[in-house]
């Protein structure tokens, strides 16, 4: 698709127009690197859309945000996930709708962390990283761990761990995921975690250190 004001960057985009119920695709195989986190970005934009547009990597089954507005002008779209051993990757521009999808800028980076001399001086703020465990859309600290029963098993449950365990070894499952990888979760060598300095600015990773390390009550049903 080309003309003014139809791409995202430069000039040219995808535009899939479906006028009854769809679901197709459009797909590339690249290479991945075992171990190595990934960021699968992009931008879509809508019209008279009933369902929704999105990148995934098919292969891995990580999706990107959908967007699912009826009507809508370019925005962008992401996921971060690590790949454990596979050597490739399908990314696909999905169109599971009715109606006009576009898609431009789709990009797959490999995440390397930054040097983290300049977050041993930030100070964090523990009401600032509890809303990010909450809210913060690519991190999803609750979409995998419980605290104060709320969230989700994929991970250990948070409730107390500052009691348990001492600021660096918080410090490092933050940035090392796959250095210690928790009592009951030995089953496969590589953490799911993505280490969270590829998505956490330093001044992020600093207040959700700063909230983990203000968790020190057991949950309620806690044996003692």
């Amino acid at each position: 698709m080309t003309g003014e004001g139809q791409a995202h960057g430069g000039k040219n985009a995808i535009r899939c127009i479906t006028r009854e119920q769809a679901d197709t695709s459009y797909y590339q195989d690249v290479t991945l690197k075992a171990g190595a986190t990934y960021r699968l970005s992009g931008w879509v934009k809508a019209h008279a859309l009933r369902g929704k547009v999105s990148y995934n990597d098919h292969i891995g089954r990580a999706e990107t945000e959908r967007l699912t507005k009826r009507e809508s002008d370019w925005v962008e779209v992401e996921t971060v996930f690590t790949n454990r051993d596979r050597n490739i990757a399908s990314i696909n521009i999905l169109h599971v709708a009715q109606g006009d999808g576009y898609f431009d800028d789709v990009r797959l980076s490999e995440l390397v962390p930054a040097e983290m001399t300049e977050e041993k001086s930030l100070t964090g703020d523990p009401q600032r990283g509890q809303n990010l465990f909450q809210n913060h859309p690519i991190a999803a600290c609750k979409n995998c761990h419980m605290l104060g029963g709320v969230g989700s098993p994929v991970g250990p449950a948070l409730d107390g761990i500052a009691a348990r365990k001492d600021e660096a070894y918080i410090t490092q499952s933050l940035l090392e995921p796959n250095a210690v990888l928790a009592e009951g979760y030995v089953a496969t060598p590589i953490s799911p975690m993505p280490p969270m300095a590829l998505i956490l600015k330093p001044q992020e990773l600093a207040d959700i250190k700063a909230f983990l390390l203000t968790l020190k009550t057991p949950p309620p049903d806690a044996k003692k």
